[in-house]
């Protein structure tokens, strides 16, 4: 009875080489496919991060614009004639803002929406595109235009925007709102 034990024992004392390997390659490919998973989900998580803090920035700015607009007066003596705010004209397009002493303009050079000469973005975000298109094109409480139907509107402003990621080139908001002025002359 003892001999048949220690037959057992001597044989099977271990595991084999190719046992040991075949393992190894088994782990190493279970591990492989787990991390790459992880490595995955960090970077979805990493690009959601990213695009909700430029859809909040986004909305932000909108929202501060939006504000200005509805509290202030559209300085329309800004785009006819050379003033404080010197407002861009581009086919009834702006690329500036006059709302009384409060500008919006587009910074080329760092590629941000500025208010007032604060960016409205942070330097994650660069602003492709921003447009202000004032309606109606003439300012409708200037006396020639008194009696008016095609002037004699509410002054609204529609504003476009196309915001992109630095980290993220392909990934753009592009936004577009229309605000009515609540001041009247």
């Amino acid at each position: 009875m003892v001999s048949k034990i220690n037959k057992y024992t001597s044989k099977n004392s271990g595991f084999t080489l190719i046992e040991l390997l075949v393992s190894m390659v088994v782990s190493a490919i279970l591990l492989t496919t787990v991390l790459s998973s992880f490595w995955a989900l960090l970077q979805t998580n990493d690009r959601n991060k990213n695009f909700s803090q430029l859809q909040q920035e986004t909305s932000f700015a909108m929202a501060r614009i939006a504000d200005k607009i509805k509290n202030y007066s559209i300085d329309y003596d800004a785009y006819t004639s050379p003033g404080v705010c010197q407002g861009m004209t581009i086919n009834d397009t702006l690329k500036v803002l006059c709302l009384n002493s409060n500008t919006f303009e587009l910074d080329s050079s760092q590629e941000t929406l500025k208010m007032n000469g604060q960016p409205l973005f942070s330097k994650s975000f660069k602003v492709e595109k921003s447009l202000f298109q004032i309606s109606p094109a003439k300012n409708p409480y200037y006396r020639d235009n008194i009696g008016k139907k095609e002037v004699q509107l509410q002054p609204k402003v529609t504003i476009i925007l196309k915001v992109s990621s630095i980290k993220y080139p392909n990934m753009v908001l592009n936004i577009q709102t229309t605000i009515s002025s609540r001041q009247y002359k």
